[in-house]
């Protein structure tokens, strides 16, 4: 909007200074100057009244301008639209790290985050249509067993992160197994289903640095896929199912 209106008044300038140098010569000839004018350069004259003329365009073409470029601000804003995975109603990753850094030291919270056994290979079998419905069903499991202040993530590709807040270990490990068992009863027919590998780890029982949490929590997962997949794994509890 701000170079389309430089771009405007340039253009009217330089077509006021063009106008006035070959019009200049030309209005004396074919509009005498009244006496009481005459003192006065022609193109002084010429010049005003195309300043008039672009003054008059911008009153009458900003303000319908502006009005468009405004709702596009907005949208552009909008911090939900941007931090919400529109396909599977969950958090993004960038919103993961947000929350988790806002987090305060002084907080009681677990982690739990989750991984689709073999998902690669299952969406290579059967297509990517099939694999993203999986993960949409997942991701309404996961809400639906959460409590009402806690979060669910869409982390990246098959990897599902969920922030529970004021939740020691035992009761995030219950949460975690939850989820777990009913993703091995979902039922995807007329496709097989699918199973889970989940880590647990908790705040400040399990480290004090973000970092440390979620490096054991990539831990334990390969921890899970070594023992068999299909499991439940929690810091400092080995493997709880």
């Amino acid at each position: 909007m701000r170079f389309s209106m430089k771009l405007f008044f340039f253009t009217s300038m330089l077509l006021l200074g063009v106008a006035s140098a070959a019009l200049g010569g030309m209005a004396e000839e074919l509009f005498p100057m009244p006496p009481e004018l005459q003192g006065y350069p022609v193109f002084l004259l010429v010049g005003a009244a195309f300043g008039v003329l672009a003054y008059l365009l911008v009153v009458a073409f900003y303000p319908r301008e502006a009005g468009s470029v405004k709702p596009q601000r907005q949208k552009a804003q909008d911090p939900a639209a941007s931090r919400k995975d529109q396909d599977r109603g969950l958090l993004t990753k960038k919103a993961f790290d947000r929350d988790l850094a806002s987090l305060k030291s002084s907080s009681l919270y677990s982690l739990i985050v989750m991984d689709v056994d073999n998902f690669k290979a299952y969406k290579g079998e059967h297509g990517g249509q099939v694999a993203d419905t999986i993960l949409q069903k997942i991701g309404r499991i996961a809400r639906a067993n959460i409590r009402s202040n806690d979060r669910v993530y869409k982390y990246e590709g098959d990897l599902f992160a969920v922030i529970l807040l004021n939740c020691d270990k035992d009761q995030a490990i219950r949460i975690a197994e939850k989820i777990r068992v009913q993703v091995n009863r979902l039922d995807n027919s007329p496709f097989p289903g699918v199973t889970l590998s989940a880590a647990v780890v908790s705040f400040p029982q399990d480290g004090d640095l973000t970092a440390d949490l979620l490096q054991a929590s990539e831990e334990l997962l390969q921890s899970a896929k070594k023992s068999g997949k299909n499991a439940t794994f929690a810091l400092a509890r080995g493997k709880i199912s």
